[in-house]
């Protein structure tokens, strides 16, 4: 989008989430993080959604652009470019301001890809409540350091209303103008003798002098982190810890974060296919170890590192020799390094798998996976696209309503990346 039209669209967007929380008077939910946000905005969706009239966005809307669009309640245009889709959207955005179904609660992803992304989204969105899920080094590109990301994503306590929650175990907070509720595993919501199964997770969370049991379908630790923080909100809007229990057993994972689904040949496929940073990719690779069965890792690429991509890649590799059966690499950091590195530090030759894109190595899997086969996909959006090898290998195609980007939108955009794949190939 060119800069002109972009900050023009931007601040027309702007104006009308100023009139839509003006008339409307929306509580708002604000969820920054590194990694985490959107699991964290399901979670807290799927518990308030019991009770309240509420509305979070499908996909990513957590830009400066995208975050007007979900308080409007909408996506963007096909076409970004077209001002007569643009009209579309700003009419629906004033139509809304006077809706009188407008939800009661907004859960929103307040993101930052560069200095200064939270001080606009802050300059008109106050959160109620705000959760800050994680401080790691994920979507660096534009920032020289962890501190500056934490610098800018921390800002959101300033517009905080009443309470910020926060993931003690990935976020260290040193003074905060806002009353702050810790969650981890020694934090005032707290978790305790996690079990974790191909069949789900069972835990018990601590809320002040009150316990209870959680039984849910979700596979991984960081799931478990998700549900804290969406318990600590709805601590905050009078649930109790007993029904939140009950409301949590028929959550599952939103598409392609650690999701689970049954493979071709009675394996188990744990579908992380969405995104990938370092900190996301060494919980993925902790929970599979705990796991009985084969493993066959399918790793791509992680974007928007920077100038820290190649050491997070090695890193990772060094981590996967000693949970991998097999190795599935996807990309080109993940070949040049991450694969790299798997071999120096112990992973056979015969073990490891390269692949330039996610089709042809779907094809490989569909071969190769065996029963009883534990099966973790993962990698970043673009220029992987892993989703397009776990459908190869999917026991029942129903099951591709599960897996991400899946619109007519992405359908062309990754057929088009594939065909430019092919032809750099030949």
């Amino acid at each position: 989008m060119k800069k002109a039209f972009k900050n023009l669209i931007q601040k027309i967007l702007k104006r009308i989430a100023i009139l839509i929380f003006t008339k409307q008077k929306p509580e708002i939910v604000g969820i920054t993080g590194t990694i985490g946000k959107t699991s964290t905005r399901e979670a807290v969706k799927h518990l308030l959604s019991k009770k309240y009239n509420v509305y979070a966005p499908s996909g990513s809307l957590n830009t400066e652009i995208g975050v007007p669009l979900a308080v409007i309640g909408t996506k963007s245009p096909d076409n970004i470019l077209n001002i007569f889709s643009w009209l579309k959207i700003f009419a629906l955005g004033l139509k809304r301001a006077y809706a009188e179904d407008y939800p009661k609660i907004l859960i929103l992803e307040m993101g930052v890809d560069r200095p200064h992304d939270m001080d606009w989204l802050i300059s008109f969105v106050k959160p109620r409540i705000s959760v800050v899920t994680a401080i790691t080094p994920a979507n660096l590109g534009f920032f020289n350091s962890v501190a500056e990301v934490e610098k800018e994503k921390l800002k959101i306590l300033e517009a905080t209303r009443e309470l910020a929650i926060v993931n003690e175990d990935l976020v260290k907070i040193k003074k905060s103008s806002v009353p702050v509720l810790l969650y981890g595993k020694n934090g005032e919501v707290s978790f305790k003798d996690p079990k974790i199964s191909v069949n789900g997770s069972r835990f018990k969370v601590v809320l002040g002098k009150k316990s209870a049991e959680f039984d849910t379908k979700t596979i991984a630790n960081s799931s478990i982190y998700a549900i804290l923080a969406a318990v600590a909100v709805g601590y905050k809007y009078d649930f109790s810890l007993e029904e939140m229990a009950v409301f949590f057993k028929d959550f599952r994972p939103y598409n392609g974060r650690m999701n689970p689904l049954k493979g071709i040949n009675d394996s188990f496929i744990i579908d992380d296919s969405y995104n990938s940073s370092p900190e996301s990719a060494k919980a993925a690779l902790r929970t599979v170890q705990g796991f009985v069965g084969r493993k066959v890792l399918v790793l791509g690429g992680m974007n928007e590192l920077g100038k820290f991509s190649k050491d997070a890649h090695q890193e990772i590799g060094a981590l996967v020799c000693h949970v991998a059966d097999i190795l599935v690499t996807v990309g080109k950091d993940a070949n040049d390094f991450m694969a790299e590195e798997a071999l120096k530090s112990g992973l056979k030759p015969e073990r490891l798998f390269k692949f330039k894109g996610a089709r042809e190595a779907g094809k490989f899997l569909a071969d190769q996976v065996k029963p009883g086969d534990i099966v973790l996909v993962k990698g970043s959006q673009d220029g992987i696209f892993l989703e397009e090898a776990v459908e190869q290998i999917l026991k029942d195609k129903k099951d591709i309503k599960y897996l991400v980007r899946q619109s007519d939108f992405w359908h062309v955009a990754k057929d088009k990346f594939f065909r430019y794949l092919d032809e750099k190939s030949k």
